[in-house]
C-alpha cells in the first residue's frame, strides 16, 4: 500500500492532532488493488491519512473488529502509484 496525509510542516499536522473522522458504515466495497481508504487506530480515528491499496487487501475489510472501508478508487495512473516505492 502507499501511504500520505501527513504535512511536511508539523505545525499543520498539530492542528489536526485531536481531530479524529467517524467511520462509515462498512459496505460492499472492498480493499482491492486501486482502492483508497483512510488509514486509521481504530474506531472512529480516521484523521489526514490515507492509502492506496498496491495489491489485494481484503483482510482489511473487518481487521480487529473494524475495517478499512473505501471511500474511492484510482481510476488511471495506477503505473504512477505503483512507481512511489518499487522496491
Amino acid at each position: 500500500m502507499s501511504q500520505f496525509g501527513i504535512a511536511a510542516d508539523p505545525t499543520l499536522d498539530s492542528a489536526w492532532q485531536d481531530v479524529t473522522i467517524a467511520d462509515d458504515a462498512l459496505g460492499a466495497a472492498s480493499n482491492v488493488r486501486g482502492t483508497v481508504s483512510y488509514a486509521t487506530s481504530g474506531a472512529n480515528a480516521r484523521t489526514t491519512q490515507l492509502f492506496i491499496n498496491t495489491a489485494d487487501n481484503s483482510y482489511l475489510d473487518d481487521y480487529d473488529g473494524y475495517g478499512f472501508m473505501p471511500i474511492g478508487e484510482v481510476v488511471s495512473g495506477m503505473d504512477v502509484v505503483d512507481a512511489f516505492y518499487d522496491g
